[in-house]
């Protein structure tokens, strides 16, 4: 967050880099097919903490993004269609998008003039490239001790499939926590209400502007 306005292209620069590295990949077309299905699985799959049936014998226990590995190795399909601008790049394995230094917002309030619009138009075109990528989104901040224990449960919640119980938190704008399967355009669309001297589409960086260097 102490640079901003390199957000976007950092994100497009690694996964141009993470896609060719894949292609590079010994793997069979059926390999990278299946794993292709995983990531869409996943996604489908996710249900809000809270929000699971309990298994009795007229009411199947809805499946959960938190306890997918039984379903993905049982090879259950689901035939739906992804919603609007989900994994349309599709790289076939989990991706979490970590937007670091958070506590750096204030600063950048303070120095640079920086208002909740700017940071709502910054947080919009980082969640839409998540769902691009089927990823997650965490907005971390060390020093002040925001969501690092969480992100470090939902690494260990996609490697080894342990249980992942934290909502999407998006109330804080310093501290955003998306799981991957929970956003869509719809609920990223709120943020445009409070976007009065810029547009949703406009490009990043005319918006979020980097300063002039000083010599």
């Amino acid at each position: 967050m102490t640079t901003p306005w390199g957000v976007l292209d950092q994100l497009q620069s690694w996964a141009a880099v993470l896609g060719d590295h894949i292609d590079k990949l010994d793997l069979t077309p059926e390999q990278r097919l299946q794993s292709k299905k995983q990531q869409v699985q996943k996604w489908q799959r996710y249900t809000e903490p809270g929000d699971e049936l309990e298994p009795t014998a007229s009411s199947p226990m809805k499946r959960s993004s938190r306890n997918l590995s039984d379903d993905l190795e049982n090879g259950d399909d689901d035939d739906s269609p992804l919603p609007e601008a989900v994994l349309t790049t599709n790289l076939g394995l989990d991706i979490v998008v970590v937007v670091t230094k958070t506590d750096y917002m204030s600063t950048l309030e303070k120095e640079q003039d920086y208002r909740d619009e700017h940071f709502d138009f910054m947080q919009q075109w980082v969640r839409r490239f998540c769902l691009q990528y089927g990823a997650a989104l965490f907005y971390t901040s060390a020093k002040e001790d925001k969501n690092c224990d969480l992100l470090y449960k939902y690494l260990t919640h996609r490697i080894y499939a342990l249980p992942f119980r934290t909502p999407a938190l998006i109330v804080e704008k310093d501290a955003v926590l998306i799981p991957a399967g929970w956003d869509s355009m719809k609920k990223i669309s709120i943020l445009y209400e409070n976007m009065q001297s810029c547009k949703p589409d406009d490009y990043y960086r005319d918006i979020i502007v980097q300063p002039a260097t000083r010599k």
